[in-house]
């Protein structure tokens, strides 16, 4: 008993400490409102959010003492990708318990608000941004106009955007037509790329993303071959991408954006987030 009791107090903080002690600061936290990707052949990819991805930045935010609010396209209750949920991602099945506990207690995630709440109701509370992967930003995030306009008043305004693995696909959706953009990658029309990117509001910004070479290695997993490639979206928009070793830890920090490569980078985002909160 001894041994969890620390989960336990972690607990009761984080989902009763608000009450107590006024947050630090409010964190937008963004999912997919999908589950399923579309791949090539007429197949689909049962997904979601990824475990790690979410739970271990939200649970450091939390210690820290930051609200987080969780939003999503149609205030749906998220799907997890169940292959996530493993115990592999996290530094020791101790962490992985604290993590399955902090999960389950999180109500806001099951009842998240919809983008379009999220803007009638105004940004400027939020202090951050942050976006976890999985392959559902693929389909919705990445070409919602919502999203869109929450990405521009984070980016107008100089707050900390992080995003990870396939989560900064969802870039895209700072352009004047994304959706065109997106059918211009799945058809290869370089001209319409070129022509949908051109006000991107990232262009031009060091960042990183789930590689090409790490997609590749996952899709007998996915049983098929994604429409397009999560590396290529950024690249072909016009960002600086940079891509490290496969399966290892890597982020890059370009003034408000913080971008993470992978599920490994899950802690080094969060904590190169956190500062950038606090700075």
């Amino acid at each position: 008993m001894k041994k969890y009791l620390h989960i336990i107090l972690f607990l009761f903080t984080s989902c009763a400490g608000t009450a107590l002690n006024p947050a630090k600061g409010k964190i937008l936290v963004i999912v997919s409102s999908e589950s399923e990707l579309p791949l090539k052949d007429g197949k689909k990819y049962r997904t979601g959010y990824f475990f790690n991805e979410l739970i271990i930045p939200v649970m450091r935010l939390k210690e820290k003492g930051y609200e987080v609010v969780f939003a999503n396209p149609i205030g749906n209750t998220p799907y997890m990708d169940i292959r996530s949920l493993t115990a592999k991602y996290f530094k020791n099945e101790e962490e992985y318990t604290a993590a399955k506990i902090l999960h389950e207690n999180l109500e806001t995630l099951r009842a998240p608000r919809s983008l379009r709440a999220i803007v009638d109701d105004g940004l400027s509370t939020y202090d951050g941004l942050f976006i976890p992967g999985g392959h559902a930003p693929m389909t919705d995030l990445m070409i919602h106009p919502e999203m869109g306009t929450i990405l521009e008043h984070f980016h107008k305004n100089k707050k900390p955007t992080a995003l990870i693995c396939h989560g900064p696909v969802v870039l895209a959706a700072a352009m004047d037509n994304p959706e065109k953009f997106k059918n211009a990658l799945i058809e290869n029309d370089s001209n319409g790329i070129r022509k949908y990117s051109k006000k991107w509001t990232y262009r031009g910004y060091r960042m990183t993303i789930f590689s090409t070479i790490e997609e590749k290695a996952s899709e007998d997993a996915l049983d098929g071959v994604p429409l397009f490639y999560p590396e290529e979206v950024l690249k072909r928009a016009g960002g600086k991408v940079s891509v490290g070793n496969k399966w290892e830890p890597n982020v890059l920090k370009d003034k408000e954006l913080i971008t993470g490569q992978n599920p490994a980078s899950d802690e080094l985002l969060v904590q190169t987030f956190i500062k950038a909160l606090e700075d």
